[in-house]
């Protein structure tokens, strides 16, 4: 039969068992605790120096685009202004891509704020078109808003980074379609008790349309439509994944619908006041 010496030997082994296991437990979530921190302070670190470079990179390039402009009004021949135009182009491209960026990092860093104020919506869309509009070199493209639903067009939002959204989809609407028409649709509606607004903008082209197979992912960062060795547009697959969460962050979202071959609609939705 067990005596009680056994029995308490027994029980002793037991009990330092256990404690062995808890200290090991204990010990483990440490180093899990530790390992966290130290990796959520490099993402903070790297974040940290994503956001200073992209912002310091960002004067010298106003400072590119400043001269070259500049340079566009001085005596210089055919051949020169085109040299010009490609290099004004190019620089355009580089600061929408340090753009995108900078808003990536300052996500990472939880820093993507947004800067209310009130602004004519109306005003905005339609400089946007112009702008973008100035930018179409193919004569069988154009370029059509359809912001006539919306009356008074003073609202309370981020017109800066409601502008970025605008010229990162219609952008691609340009670069991704050869001819045809690309209209730009866009609706104001009141909701929760007339206090806010939806802002709904749909963009439809008629250009190469999406791969059924990369929608899914279509808004992740670095993802492009055609990501083949024998695409024809350059792109960092950054602009869509911003504008996703710049939409988000302005209380919206965006979706995709779209037809290899036939083309692409955009439709991004967002609060205002």
């Amino acid at each position: 039969s067990t005596t009680v010496e056994e029995l308490a030997e027994a029980k002793k082994s037991v009990l330092d068992f256990n404690q062995r296991l808890e200290n090991k437990v204990q010990e483990r979530t440490q180093e899990l605790k530790s390992a966290t921190l130290k990796a959520e302070a490099s993402a903070q670190a790297k974040s940290e120096f994503l956001a200073t470079m992209s912002h310091e990179l960002r004067t010298p390039m106003n400072g590119i685009q400043g001269m070259l402009y500049l340079l566009k009004g001085t005596s210089i021949d055919n051949k020169q202004q085109q040299y010009v135009d490609i290099a004004s182009q190019s620089a355009t491209d580089l600061l929408s891509l340090i753009n995108n960026i900078l808003d990536l990092a300052k996500s990472d860093a939880n820093k993507l704020e947004l800067n209310i104020e009130e602004f004519d919506l109306n005003k905005l869309l339609e400089d946007v078109i112009s702008l973008l509009s100035a930018s179409i070199k193919n004569e069988a493209l154009t370029l059509q808003l359809n912001n006539s639903s919306i009356d008074s067009g003073i609202v309370s939002g981020d017109p800066a980074k409601l502008k970025q959204v605008l010229l990162n989809l219609i952008g691609n609407a340009i670069k991704f379609s050869q001819q045809g028409q690309i209209t730009v649709t866009a609706k104001l509606d009141k909701f929760h008790n007339d206090s806010e607004y939806r802002l709904t903008v749909s963009i439809k082209d008629s250009g190469c349309g999406i791969s059924q197979k990369v929608l899914p992912k279509l808004f992740e960062r670095f993802v492009q439509a055609d990501s083949s060795s024998t695409r024809q547009h350059d792109g960092s697959g950054l602009g869509l994944a911003i504008s996703k969460q710049l939409c988000e962050l302005m209380q919206g979202n965006i979706t995709v619908d779209s037809i290899l071959g036939e083309g692409s609609c955009f439709t991004f939705v967002i609060t205002l006041l």
